[in-house]
């Protein structure tokens, strides 16, 4: 990578990645309690599942983060783990259709099937983080929440799906869906392996001590508080359109929600990169909190769509920056670290979303202002803080 380049292929190689492991997320959430169904179990057996895998990801991407650090030092290399990870983590999916069609010939199989669908969520989130990780290497610092637009574009879009035509992905049947998305991960990992050879790291003596501790549990604060932000303004949204234009259209409304949203990754990156990792984030989690305050307000429809133009620009701010926010917080001999805490927090955040409101379709428009607000305050307040720690340390 020369001083001032992007180095794009690698870039969309990640996104190929990132986007690969959204679909098997939206298509196994989709069909999950479809296929507790199918086998006899408690329905009450996924959520518990979902509950437990996010709980196991918030411990597993920091170790496996932290383990991709080590293998980077001494193989320069993380392919190795999101290889192995990404071909587990396939052979896993397409396992779980298949012991519902076993279960119904022996009960045996049933017991299986939550053990299973566990070990998928652990071997994707421990090929998930790696992969983040080497974005870091893409580009040069200050571009590099450019070059993480293109993850935002690729994430948000594919997420989109399951808002309105989760019909149609059910559709399609278990056994083509699963299958699809593990060959689509699969090969998205070989274009990552053929774009990344390996490179022997090299760690100056004065980097090897570890960063300030703090600096990691304000990391993975921030990841708490952007997931229970981003939770709570989805049925906010949901609620406001459902208001404006009818609960029909709803779904489609949020849909096309995050389909801008991705699509603002790019003037956003661009944004950023001006900005600063930091104070991009500062900037888009303010807004953000200020926009969501007007849409419960104001009832002019044109106020609101211009409302929410601004809203999707400055949280698609704060998605852009804060992956490259954190590896400015950390050494590159900690990347991985870094970015399993941030990515743990997020998981940890879902988990105990979950728990605490079981049906977020039942979170009021107050309710969901409210803690939207507060989240994103808690996120604002750990990064303001983490920068003041960060420049102490230096």
């Amino acid at each position: 990578m020369t001083k001032n380049n992007i180095l794009w292929s690698k870039v969309w190689a990640i996104a190929a990645v990132q986007g690969a492991i959204t679909l098997t997320y939206i298509v196994y959430n989709l069909y999950l309690p479809a296929l507790i169904f199918e086998l006899r179990l408690s329905t009450s057996l996924a959520t518990t599942i979902l509950i437990v895998e996010h709980a196991l990801a918030a411990f597993i991407k920091p170790v496996f983060g932290y383990l991709s650090d080590r293998q980077q030092r001494r193989f320069g290399t993380r392919i190795r783990m999101i290889v192995i990870a990404a071909i587990l983590a396939s052979a896993f999916l397409i396992i779980v259709p298949v012991l519902v069609i076993l279960g119904e010939i022996n009960p045996i199989w049933r017991r299986l099937f939550p053990t299973i669908a566990i070990s998928w969520a652990v071997t994707t989130a421990i090929c998930y983080v790696p992969t983040i990780a080497l974005l870091r290497s893409c580009a040069p610092p200050e571009k590099l929440a450019q070059a993480a637009s293109v993850l935002t574009l690729v994430v948000t879009i594919i997420s989109a799906l399951q808002f309105d035509v989760h019909n149609l992905i059910l559709k399609l049947g278990e056994s083509f869906t699963f299958t699809i998305s593990s060959i689509s991960l699969l090969a998205a990992v070989a274009l990552i392996r053929w774009l990344y050879p390996p490179q022997r790291a090299m760690i100056n003596n004065h980097e090897l001590e570890s960063i300030y501790l703090p600096i990691f549990a304000l990391i993975f604060t921030i990841g708490l508080g952007i997931a229970w932000g981003i939770r709570f303004l989805t049925p906010t949204l949901n609620n406001v359109f459902s208001l404006q234009i009818g609960q029909d259209h709803s779904r489609l409304a949020i849909m096309i929600f995050f389909i801008a949203l991705g699509l603002a990754a790019f003037p956003a990156g661009k944004l950023a990169t001006k900005l600063g990792n930091s104070f991009g984030m500062l900037v888009g989690l303010a807004v953000t909190i200020f926009c969501l305050q007007l849409l419960i307000l104001v009832p002019n429809q044109i106020i609101l769509g211009m409302i929410l133009i601004i809203l999707i620009f400055a949280l698609s701010l704060v998605l852009n920056s804060s992956v490259p926010f954190v590896f400015s917080l950390v050494l590159h001999q900690d990347t991985g670290l870094g970015t399993g805490l941030y990515f743990g927090g997020l998981a940890a955040g879902i988990s105990c979303f979950n728990v605490v409101f079981p049906q977020p379709q039942q979170i009021t428009i107050n309710i969901g202002a409210i803690g939207t607000t507060v989240s994103f305050l808690l996120a604002l307040l750990a990064i303001a803080f983490s920068m003041q720690l960060k420049i102490q340390e230096d």
